[in-house]
């Protein structure tokens, strides 16, 4: 299967000093990329622990970067939408933290 490249007009905002203005940043792609890993995260080991994944389960995430006293830190959100996980993959969940 052929790679497949992504293609986006990179921006950065305004707080960090760019122009800001229309195209991506890099920490909606961060975002991104992480909501990505993590809901695969989930599908893994709801698969190996043969744990019923809804099939319309999705992550939401927002990431940040500002200062911290030693520099910069990134912070990252992450929200499960339209997903009524089961009792036993919330327990499951849970429990990677």
């Amino acid at each position: 299967m052929p790679e497949v490249r992504l293609d986006f007009k990179l921006t950065t905002p305004k707080e960090l000093g760019g122009q800001g203005g229309e195209g991506t940043n890099p920490e909606q792609l961060f975002g991104a990329g992480f909501s990505a890993c993590f809901i695969g995260a989930m599908k893994f080991v709801a698969a190996r622990d043969k744990i019923a994944m809804p099939a319309d389960a999705s992550i939401d995430g927002s990431a940040g970067i500002g200062p911290i006293p030693n520099g910069f830190g990134i912070e990252v959100e992450l929200k499960r939408t339209s997903c009524a996980p089961t009792r036993t993959l919330r327990a499951t969940i849970s429990t990677w933290r």
